[in-house]
């Protein structure tokens, strides 16, 4: 949606129709939304928070454990560290007016790593 605030949207026929995804507030503003690791879609908000689509689900759900409440969400980054004994560690950031986060759940659950108002920086 262009104006961020009329919702999400998805298509099971290539784009020739459309539904929305429920569970999002209503009015509220899509800052960003990223894939992670093609198991969940994780979308932010502007003072509403972040929300988590499990794969295969048409249902938004609120992922604000561990989040300051009210958080705006500016950008979302995830990253796979490998390790010399196999170990793999998916981890998922959020850039928020808060600080910045970090998961090792896919988004479910969060942790203050940097307390400060961050901004997205291409």
């Amino acid at each position: 949606d262009s104006t961020a605030a009329r919702g999400i949207f998805y298509s099971e026929d290539k784009g020739d129709s459309w539904k929305a995804y429920t569970g999002l507030p209503a009015g509220a503003q899509v800052l960003c939304m990223h894939s992670v690791f093609g198991q969940s879609l994780l979308v932010g908000t502007a003072n509403n928070g972040l929300f988590r689509i499990a794969l295969n689900s048409t249902i938004l759900e609120p992922s604000n454990q561990g989040l300051d409440q009210g958080a705006t969400i500016r950008g979302i980054a995830s990253k796979s560290n490998l390790y010399k004994n196999d170990r793999i560690v998916q981890l998922v950031y959020l850039a928020t007016d808060k600080g910045l986060y970090r998961s090792q759940d896919l988004g479910v659950t969060w942790f203050l790593a940097k307390p400060d108002n961050s901004a997205l920086i291409y």
